[in-house]
C-alpha cells in the first residue's frame, strides 16, 4: 500500500531506518540489492494497477528461518539462501522452517490467505474537498480536489469512480499530485487509481491552500456531481495514514462553496454501503451540543447520540449492532437551529 511508500521514503531520507533485514528485502522492489527511488516508482505502479507484477522480482521471497544474516543492516552482504536441501530424508521436515517475505510489504501486514477476511482498524476519516454542483449536458467542468487535512496525514490512496454514462474525463490537471500519482489503466471501466504521499521535504508549505489535482469533465447528461463521482476501493483500496501511522478511511466532502467555518454541514457516511462499521462526519461552525438520530426506512428510531462537540470537523463511528439487518437507514444531525439528514445503506 501507499503506507509502504511512506516507510520507504523515511528510510531513503534517513529519518526512520528499517529495523529488520526482512523489511529491507521487501523494500528492494527491483532486486538490485539497494533501496532507492526506483523501488518506490515500481511499487507505486503496482499499487495504481499500472503493473500487475514486479518486473525484476518475485511476489514472495523465502529465507530459511535458521539463517543468520552477517550484517542485518545489509542483508545482501552475502547471497542469502532461499532453499533448504535435505539429504537422505527420514520422517518429517517439521524442524525446517522459512521466513516468508512479501515484496513491497514493509509494514508486514500482508495477507497470506487470499480467501481470508482482512480486519481494518480505521481511526478517523480523511476528506477530499470538492465544490458540489449540478452538471448540464454538453458543458465542461474543472473539478478541483483540495483538503484542509493534508497537514494531518502522511499520504493516501484510493480509487475514483466515474459514471461514464453521464460524464467523460477530458484531462487531469496536476497539482501536488503529479502524473506518476495516477493510474488510468482501468479508465474504460470508469476507474482512476491514485496514490500520493509526502516526500518529507514539503516543510514550510501551506498544505491547506494547495490543489492536489483537478479533473476536467464533460457532462453527457444532466446530473449532480456527487452522483457521478465518488471514492471506492475497487482497484486501489481507499485509505489514508495519519501522522501517528494510524489508518483512516477516505471520502469526498461535496461542500457548497462557502467558507467552511461559516457553515454547518453533515457529510455522507464512509464507507457507504457498509457492513460492520461506518463513520459519520460533520462540521460545526461553533462549539455546542449536537444530536445524531438513526432511523430505519419506516421512521423507527434505532439509535441516538447526544453530546457536546467542538467547533470544526467532528466524527461519530457507527457500528451495525442495534441497527437493521440490511437495507436503507437515515441519519439526522441537529445542532442549535441547524439540522440535516442523509441516507445510508447497510449490507450483509
Amino acid at each position: 500500500s501507499t503506507f509502504d511508500l511512506v516507510l520507504m521514503s523515511k528510510h531513503i531520507l534517513g529519518t526512520q531506518r528499517m529495523n529488520s533485514p526482512y523489511k529491507l528485502i521487501a523494500a528492494d522492489i527491483n532486486n538490485d540489492k539497494r533501496i532507492t527511488a526506483q523501488d518506490a516508482i515500481a511499487l507505486r505502479r503496482l499499487i495504481l494497477n499500472i503493473d500487475i507484477h514486479f518486473e525484476n522480482n518475485t511476489s514472495w521471497r523465502f529465507i530459511p528461518a535458521d539463517y543468520v544474516f552477517p550484517n542485518p543492516e545489509n542483508p545482501w552482504q552475502e547471497a542469502f539462501p532461499e532453499l533448504i536441501n535435505v539429504n537422505e530424508l527420514q520422517g518429517t521436515l517439521s524442524d525446517k522452517d522459512f521466513i516468508a517475505t512479501k515484496i513491497g510489504d514493509i509494514d508486514l501486514n500482508a495477507r497470506t490467505n487470499a480467501q481470508g477476511s482482512q480486519v481494518r482498524d480505521l481511526d478517523g476519516l480523511f476528506l477530499l474537498d470538492v465544490t458540489g454542483q449540478e452538471l448540464e449536458a454538453g458543458n465542461i467542468y474543472t473539478i478541483s480536489f483540495t483538503s484542509k487535512q493534508l497537514s494531518d496525514i502522511q499520504g493516501y490512496q484510493l480509487t475514483l469512480g466515474l459514471d461514464l454514462k453521464k460524464i467523460e474525463l477530458l484531462d487531469i490537471e496536476y497539482g501536488s499530485a503529479q502524473e506518476n500519482n495516477f493510474g488510468l489503466s482501468l479508465l474504460e471501466e470508469g476507474l482512476i487509481t491514485t496514490s500520493w504521499n509526502k516526500s518529507g521535504i514539503e516543510k514550510g508549505k501551506n498544505d491547506q491552500e494547495e490543489t492536489l489535482f483537478s479533473l476536467v469533465l464533460k457532462a453527457t447528461d444532466k446530473a449532480s456531481l456527487s452522483e457521478v463521482l465518488g471514492v471506492n476501493s475497487r482497484a486501489t483500496k481507499a485509505e489514508a495514514y495519519d501522522l501517528q501511522d494510524g489508518l483512516m478511511d477516505v471520502g469526498i466532502n461535496y461542500h457548497n462553496g462557502l467558507m467552511e467555518n461559516s457553515s454547518f454541514e453533515l457529510y455522507q457516511n464512509v464507507p457507504n454501503p457498509f457492513h460492520e462499521e461506518t463513520m459519520i462526519s460533520f462540521y460545526l461552525p461553533q462549539d455546542g451540543e449536537a444530536t445524531l438520530k438513526i432511523q430505519d426506512a419506516n421512521g423507527r428510531l434505532l439509535k441516538i447520540v447526544r453530546r457536546d462537540f467542538a467547533a470544526g470537523h467532528n466524527q461519530i463511528p457507527l457500528k451495525r449492532i442495534g441497527l437493521v439487518e440490511t437495507g436503507v437507514m437515515y441519519y439526522t444531525l441537529t445542532s442549535g437551529t441547524h439540522t440535516a439528514t442523509r441516507k445510508m445503506v447497510i449490507i450483509k
